[in-house]
């Protein structure tokens, strides 16, 4: 199904490689939606991709994203698993750090190479990982940020088992922050086999 906009979107994040020359595709429809705004940033500010890199971009238009945030992901030859973790951790940061409660990911650049199941789960852990917040108190304090993520892409089985893993390997080595944050309520025994079901559980999903 081809990727559209309908102009309600909070944010759309769009992560470039260094060394792109134009943009192409859904990056290319979202710009013409935007009246080359995207594109025209670009160049005015010389915005590079390095990577972690971000810039936002504010649109006011009919049928157009309210916000672009470019990302960059650096070079397409550096681009393993880490990299692309980092960089979706540095989009989530930027995401909530604005205040923005629905985000939407622009990830077709992630899915041009033969890897790309591996890019798109490392990418949405580390995006997911990003927005981990733990808190003693008891009660669980009221949501305020980002609520509603969703990725854009025209073959969604392709993207299906690369989310469907990073939302597991994010929600576990969550669930193992907060056992190494949270102060000692359990047994060392009951803690250890805690820790060992997580541990496994990393080695399919992490």
């Amino acid at each position: 199904m081809p990727i559209g906009f309908t102009g309600d979107e909070d944010v759309v994040v769009l992560p470039l490689f260094e060394g792109f020359r134009e943009l192409k595709g859904s990056a290319k429809k979202l710009d013409v939606l935007c009246r080359s705004g995207v594109s025209t940033y670009i160049k005015k500010v010389h915005f590079v991709p390095q990577h972690g890199e971000t810039a936002l971009i504010g649109l006011q238009l009919p049928k157009a994203p309210n916000h672009v945030l470019l990302l960059g992901l650096g070079k397409p030859e550096s681009a393993n698993a880490e990299q692309m973790a980092r960089a979706g951790g540095s989009a989530s940061k930027a995401v909530q750090s604005r205040g923005f409660r629905s985000c939407h990911l622009l990830l077709e650049e992630l899915l041009s190479d033969e890897d790309s199941d591996t890019r798109l789960h490392s990418f949405l852990k580390g995006f997911l990982l990003g927005q981990y917040d733990f808190s003693l108190k008891s009660k669980r304090r009221e949501k305020t940020g980002l609520r509603r993520v969703v990725v854009l892409a025209d073959d969604t089985k392709k993207t299906a088992k690369p989310i469907r893993t990073s939302l597991i390997a994010a929600h576990f080595a969550g669930y193992t922050r907060d056992l190494v944050n949270r102060p000692p309520r359990i047994s060392p025994a009951m803690s250890s086999r805690r820790i060992s079901v997580v541990s496994i559980l990393g080695m399919y999903f992490g």
